[in-house]
């Protein structure tokens, strides 16, 4: 099922079903109205307490009341958010939130960890096929049979990895399984910072050497994935550019941060172009969602 809609410039078609979406233009640059994508942390709530977590999220994390923001009225059809944490599933109006943007025809995607992800995988296999849930980021942990098996029953699954993090085995474990990939970039933010200090210089080499091997086999696992996929910050870490040629990077580049997209933290109650921008870069939200991209915009521009 395929939902089509204009934005700008620009015709979107998202396939409700695998996730694939197609933008298209007459012009030579995309130039959007309003924000195809918003990534909402709604929640600093998890008991997992990885290490290198940038949000800091703890087991007595903070909630956010998002549904009584007042922007949350103001997404468009089809508008994608994703929605983050924390621990998403331990938030308390999960459902209700979800119920609304299903509502409003706004199409909501969720991040999970792995173990939470296994845990209630009845549960997120559930919100999927009542159509709550479109998209479902897996952080993965470890590459088992178990989480595989469980992926191949829902389409729209992608499994996160982390530059200079996830082990070269762990990819090596997933090749040929028919899974999507998107390798997110190491952020230097929240524990992931204080990680590598408290760590020291010898976990920062073997970041180093595993970010340079990674980057070196991605030629070799060009055909092992059924689709390997980079946010922006993994496109700069892993020098991407330099890999493809120039002609598909201008066919795949998806645009620099806030370009497209950009981040609300709900919890804080702060917008900003990305989840990664310092504190001094982070503004008060306003009540409506294209007023916030359209700042965003205006500093791009400026």
């Amino acid at each position: 099922m395929w939902a089509i809609y204009q934005n700008g410039n620009t015709t979107v078609s998202f396939n409700l079903t695998t996730g694939t979406k197609i933008r298209e233009t007459s012009d030579d640059d995309f130039k959007p109205a309003f924000a195809e994508n918003l990534d909402i942390k709604i929640t600093n709530a998890c008991d997992r307490g990885c290490p290198m977590c940038y949000e800091g999220s703890t087991v007595g994390g903070k909630h956010s009341d998002i549904m009584n923001q007042k922007w949350l009225k103001t997404l468009h059809p089809f508008q994608e958010v994703a929605l983050g944490g924390g621990n998403v599933l331990d938030f308390p109006d999960l459902l209700p939130l979800l119920e609304k943007l299903k509502s409003m025809r706004v199409i909501a995607n969720i991040t999970l960890n792995q173990i939470h992800f296994l845990d209630h995988f009845e549960f997120v296999k559930k919100l999927y096929k009542q159509g709550l849930v479109h998209g479902i980021g897996v952080s993965l942990v470890e590459p088992t049979d178990d989480l595989i098996q469980k992926i191949r029953q829902i389409p729209t699954v992608i499994i996160h990895t982390i530059v200079g993090i996830t082990p070269i085995s762990h990819y090596n474990a997933l090749q040929n399984k028919g899974v999507k990939i998107l390798v997110l970039g190491y952020k230097d933010l929240g524990r992931g910072q204080e990680y590598r200090k408290y760590k020291g210089e010898k976990v920062s080499l073997k970041q180093e050497e595993l970010k340079q091997e990674l980057r070196y086999r991605l030629k070799q696992w060009k055909q092992s994935f059924y689709t390997i996929s980079f946010d922006n910050l993994a496109l700069q870490q892993l020098a991407i550019k330099e890999l493809i040629s120039e002609e598909d990077w201008e066919r795949l580049y998806q645009g620099e941060e806030g370009s497209q997209t950009f981040y609300i933290d709900a919890v804080s109650q702060t917008f900003s172009e990305s989840s990664i921008a310092p504190l001094s870069l982070r503004f008060p939200i306003m009540n409506h969602v294209d007023q916030m991209f359209a700042a965003i915009q205006n500093r791009h521009n400026n």
